[in-house]
């Protein structure tokens, strides 16, 4: 009769090689990832040596496009930027940071960074364009044509004269870089005719009725006419049209009434 066979001696070798083939799988991950550690730091090492801790690309000068405010004006944003020359490194600049800086500018309605090697930063700026000043011809305040406010004496210079905006009360008073969301139907009616309708010049704006805007327009540069529209209206464009129109009309037929409503539903009376 056949003795059953022993296997525990085979199945002790079995366990035996298992334990071995995770002993040696353990050290390789550890000798791997201990590669990667020295690898990683190697690689901080030298982009230290070579970028961030280079002299050669230390920043020594800022290379300002900008057409207004900060033309010719580097040095101010320098200042507004905190950085420093020689001191500061090109690779070490946070871009997005330095970014959002000069956007928080009220005056820039735009910009964008760039690094130039060896050692110079790139700023392009957009400046808003101030549209009409706020209270009266000698304010301090202007907006922009999104009713961002801007400090006259930190904008974009203007030459000539920008219409007024009168009527408007904000609870704490004017601060540089705030938008007026209740000066957005004079601002849509101001851009639409500096676009579509130059020969009505806007003059002065009375935003403090709600209900209605009232515009003095000067027409072709002479006469001035007030104008009553009604308030957030959709269809500028025609009520400018038919304006115009009607003015045309009235110097050729020696019309001297300039005072005109525009408020019944598109037709026009004079006053």
């Amino acid at each position: 009769m056949a003795k059953p066979q022993d296997n525990r001696g085979s199945a002790s070798s079995a366990a035996n090689g298992n334990a071995g083939r995770r002993r040696r799988i353990l050290l390789g991950a550890l000798v791997f990832f201990f590669g990667v550690a020295v690898l990683a730091g190697g690689a901080f090492f030298l982009f230290r040596q070579w970028f961030t801790g280079n002299p050669r690309f230390a920043l020594r000068r800022i290379e300002l496009h900008a057409h207004g405010y900060f033309q010719n004006n580097a040095e101010e944003l320098r200042k507004i930027l905190q950085l420093e020359y020689r001191r500061d490194n090109l690779f070490s600049l946070d871009l997005a940071k330095l970014r959002g800086k000069v956007q928080a500018i009220p005056c820039v309605r735009n910009c964008e960074l760039v690094r130039i090697l060896p050692d110079t930063l790139r700023v392009r700026i957009s400046e808003r364009i101030p549209r009409a000043l706020l209270g009266n011809p000698a304010s301090t305040w202007m907006v922009d044509e999104e009713g961002i406010i801007l400090n006259r004496h930190q904008a974009m210079p203007i030459s000539g004269t920008l219409p007024v905006i009168a009527g408007v009360r904000p609870e704490t008073g004017f601060v540089a870089g705030k938008k007026l969301p209740e000066l957005a139907s004079a601002l849509d009616l101001l851009m639409r005719s500096i676009r579509n309708f130059p020969d009505l010049a806007p003059v002065l704006f009375d935003v403090k009725n709600p209900d209605e805007l009232q515009v003095t327009f000067r027409f072709q540069g002479r006469r001035a006419y007030r104008v009553k529209f009604p308030a957030a209206a959709k269809n500028y464009d025609y009520l400018l049209l038919h304006l115009q129109q009607a003015l045309i009309n009235a110097e050729a037929t020696g019309e001297t009434r300039t005072n005109i409503n525009l408020l019944f539903e598109g037709t026009l009376v004079f006053q």
